[in-house]
């Protein structure tokens, strides 16, 4: 397997991947650059505060809002075992049209109110109306630098400023790429 960026409708750019083998979380690393988005991942996040989840749900751009619920453990069992602390989020909004289950939006950034990164998707229950994120702490690993200044998120914006950071390419949809085999009879 191999794993890209989408950029735009056709463009394709390699990353390689960096495994975190503690928590649900891999670094990708390409030769394409954009500012970083800004992020938060000290501050002790607050039960009934809003989350902003932007990325590519089923295949295509999509946002989804909650509001933090409790804080949890997560027992991930499968390709590797983990038991890791996360947030969990109950949905309180999403993009029209969009329905059913948000996968393809696990390793999304979920942003606070002032718009700064305070956790990765991880995890989804669509019963339940749950998202879960990965704790703000595990992240600090990977923020090597002092944030830059970010944009605040409304519950009335959080579509438009989602739109706005995959136009800038500063959210990205990745991919998966399997070469396909030939199969002789």
């Amino acid at each position: 397997h191999e794993i890209a960026l989408k950029i735009g409708q056709s463009r394709i750019i390699p990353a390689t991947a960096e495994i975190y083998e503690t928590n649900d979380l891999a670094r990708l690393k390409t030769r394409w650059t954009r500012k970083p988005l800004p992020h938060d991942v000290s501050t002790r996040r607050q039960v009934g505060e809003a989350g902003y989840f932007i990325g590519y749900p089923q295949g295509r751009p999509g946002e989804v809002v909650g509001n933090l619920i409790s804080r949890s453990r997560m027992l991930v069992r499968g390709r590797y075992t983990s038991d890791e602390s996360v947030l969990a989020w109950a949905e309180i909004g999403r993009t029209n049209g969009l329905r059913g289950s948000l996968g393809g939006l696990s390793g999304a950034p979920v942003l606070d109110k002032d718009g700064e990164i305070i956790g990765v998707v991880t995890a989804e229950n669509p019963r339940r109306g749950r998202i879960y994120s990965v704790a703000p702490r595990a992240l600090l690993p990977f923020f090597e630098t002092a944030s830059v200044n970010a944009e605040p998120f409304s519950f009335k914006s959080y579509g438009l400023q989602a739109d706005r950071l995959r136009r800038e390419r500063r959210i990205a949809q990745v991919l998966c790429l399997v070469e396909e085999s030939l199969v002789t009879p």
